[in-house]
C-alpha cells in the first residue's frame, strides 16, 4: 500500500520525526534495515502524537545501541533480556520519548504475525534518510488500516491471549483510549479466554486498568468487561452485588448502580464539554482549578478522576454482606466501613500504591458524609469546618462522589428540585473552600505555648483538645479575637 504526501499517514508532521530522522541516519551509515512498528504507526495514521516509538532492526548489538543513543543524546537500558529489547529515553523538542528497539528474528512479516491486534501489526520501512513520503510503503499484512477505518480491535489469531493473557485487558484498554470497539469474533475470543486473566501479575493488570480508568466512557467499558467475563475475574468481590435489591429510592440494583455511578462521575468531571447541553450538570460547581485537581498527574501518578471512578465502582462492594431488614426497611449498616476494608485488599492485590489505596478506601469510607451535613438548610460553618478537618485531602473528592451517587441512585427518576438542592449544598461547601474562609481554615488566634503559660497547664493531649475547641468556635462565628479565645479557655478551665 502506497501512502502519498499529505495523506493521513504523514511522518514528517509527527513531533517524533526529528528523532526518527537521526535514527535513520545511523542505520544508513551502518547499512542496517529497520522498521517503525506497532502502536506508533497506528497513532500516525490516526493523527495522534505518541511519545512511544517501536523500532525493529535487522541487526542489533550494543555498538548499534551506543551509536543511536549517542546520536539522540539519550540513554538506553535492556528492557527485556530474553527478547533482547532495549529502551531509550530521549529528551527532544520538549518531549520525553520512549524508544523500544528490538531485533528481527526472521522477516518483518513474521514479526508482525506475532503481534496482538491488526491495528498494531503494521510497519513502515526506515529506508529514506530524507524522510520524504511520496513513495513511503506501509506494510499491512493483517488489514490494520481497514480495521482503523472501521474502528475495530481485531485479534490477529486465536492464540494471542494464550501467548500473553494481559492482552485480554489490553484489548479493552486500546478500545477505550481510541474510542474503538472489539470486533465480534475477538470479543468472543476474549470471553473464551477470560479465566487466563488470573495468571497475569497484579502489576500488569494495574497498568491496563489505570489506562481504562483514565480513558473516557469507562462505565461502558465495565459493562463490556462484564459481558466478556473479565470483570468477575478482575473483581470477584464485586460480583456478589449483582441482583442485590436496594431501597425504593434506587432505580438500579447494587451492581448496575455501581457502574452507573462510574458513568455519573465521568459526566460530572467532563467540565464544559457537557455542561452546555445537560441541564442537570449546569448547576454543578466547576472551575479551572477543579478541572486541574481531577485531571492532573504528577510523576506518573494516577489522576484523582481515575481514582474516583474506581471508588465509584467499588463503593457498595460490601452491601451484600451487610444487607438486613429493619422491619420493612432494607438497610446496609456499616457497608461503607466494610467496603473500605475490602477495597484495601483489592488494591493491594492489584499492586496500587499505598497512597492510591488510601485515597480510594477513604473516599468509600466517608462517601455518605456529605448527606449527613444537614437535614434541611445549608450546613453550618462548624459542620463545614469539621468536614474538611476530618476528610482532609479527600474532602473535594467525596463532595463530587456524593453528586455522582445521587445521579446513579435516582437514575431517570431523578427529582430536579432535590437535585438542585443537593448541588446547591455542594456548591456552598466548595465555594467555602475556594474562598479559604474561616469556616474551612480559620486563622490561628493563640498557640499552645501561650495557653499553657497563661493557665499553668502541662503539655499533653488536653492542649490539642483546647486548640481544636477554639478552631470550632471560630468556625461557628462564636469568637473572632485572641481575647475571646482566651476567655473561652478560661471558662472551660474553670469548670474542669
Amino acid at each position: 500500500m502506497k501512502i502519498k504526501q499529505n495523506s493521513a499517514l504523514n511522518l514528517e508532521k509527527s513531533p517524533g520525526f526529528p528523532v526518527i530522522s537521526k535514527i535513520i541516519d545511523v542505520l544508513r551509515d551502518e547499512n542496517i534495515s529497520g522498521y517503525l512498528v506497532g502502536g506508533f504507526v497506528r497513532d500516525i495514521i490516526l493523527g495522534l502524537n505518541s511519545v512511544d516509538i517501536d523500532i525493529a532492526l535487522s541487526h542489533l548489538n550494543p555498538d548499534i545501541l551506543e551509536k543511536i543513543s549517542g546520536s539522540l543524546h539519550g540513554k538506553y537500558f535492556i528492557l527485556d533480556p530474553v527478547n533482547k529489547v532495549a529502551r531509550m529515553v530521549v529528551q527532544d523538542a520538549g518531549n520525553t520519548w520512549h524508544i523500544d528497539i528490538a531485533p528481527l528474528r526472521d522477516s518483518i512479516r513474521d514479526d508482525l504475525a506475532k503481534r496482538d491486534f491488526s491495528i498494531n501489526a503494521m510497519a513502515i520501512p526506515l529506508e529514506n534518510p530524507q524522510g520524504a513520503l511520496e513513495s513511503l510503503t506501509l506494510i499491512d499484512p493483517h488489514c490494520g488500516m481497514k480495521d482503523i477505518h472501521n474502528r475495530y480491535i481485531r485479534a490477529i489469531n486465536h492464540d494471542i491471549f494464550q501467548n500473553d493473557p494481559a492482552r485480554l485487558l489490553r484489548a479493552i484498554r486500546i478500545a477505550a483510549e481510541l474510542g474503538f470497539r472489539l470486533e465480534a469474533k475477538t470479543a468472543k475470543l476474549v470471553k473464551l479466554n477470560s479465566p487466563l486473566l488470573k495468571q497475569v501479575p497484579g502489576e500488569r493488570i494495574r497498568l491496563e486498568l489505570v489506562a481504562i480508568l483514565e480513558a473516557r466512557d469507562t462505565g461502558s467499558r465495565f459493562y463490556e468487561m462484564d459481558e466478556m467475563d473479565l470483570l468477575g475475574v478482575l473483581f470477584p468481590e464485586f460480583m456478589g452485588t449483582r441482583g442485590v435489591e436496594q431501597p425504593k429510592e434506587h432505580f438500579w440494583d447494587v451492581f448496575n448502580h455501581s457502574i452507573e455511578t462510574v458513568r455519573a462521575v465521568e459526566n460530572l468531571l467532563s467540565g464544559s464539554r457537557a455542561r452546555g447541553s445537560d441541564s442537570l450538570l449546569s448547576s454543578v460547581p466547576w472551575s479551572p482549578e477543579i478541572s486541574e485537581y481531577f485531571n492532573k498527574k504528577n510523576n506518573g501518578e494516577v489522576s484523582r478522576g481515575a481514582l474516583l471512578k474506581l471508588a465509584a465502582l467499588l463503593h457498595d462492594v460490601a452491601k451484600p454482606a451487610t444487607r438486613a431488614l429493619d422491619g420493612e426497611r432494607l438497610r446496609f449498616l456499616g457497608h461503607a466501613q466494610k467496603g473500605a476494608e475490602i477495597i484495601e485488599l483489592i488494591m493491594h492485590r492489584l499492586r496500587f500504591s499505598k497512597r492510591e489505596t488510601d485515597i480510594v478506601s477513604r473516599i468509600v469510607y466517608h462517601h455518605l458524609r456529605p448527606g449527613q451535613l444537614t437535614n434541611e438548610d445549608l450546613p453550618s460553618p462548624r459542620a463545614i469546618y469539621r468536614y474538611f478537618r476530618d476528610l482532609e485531602d479527600i474532602a473535594v473528592d467525596v463532595l463530587y462522589f456524593s453528586l455522582a451517587d445521587h445521579l446513579a441512585t435516582r437514575g431517570p427518576n431523578i427529582d430536579p428540585e432535590n437535585w438542585k438542592k443537593h448541588t446547591g449544598m455542594i456548591s456552598y461547601i466548595v465555594q467555602a473552600k475556594e474562598a479559604n474562609d474561616k469556616s474551612v481554615s480559620p486563622p490561628k488566634l493563640v498557640d499552645g505555648h501561650e495557653i499553657m503559660k497563661r493557665f499553668h497547664l502541662e503539655p499533653g493531649p488536653r492542649i490539642g483538645v483546647i486548640l481544636e475547641q477554639i478552631k470550632e468556635a471560630q468556625a461557628s462565628g462564636e469568637i473572632n479575637t485572641k481575647d475571646e479565645a482566651l476567655n473561652l479557655v478560661k471558662r472551660q478551665y474553670a469548670h474542669s
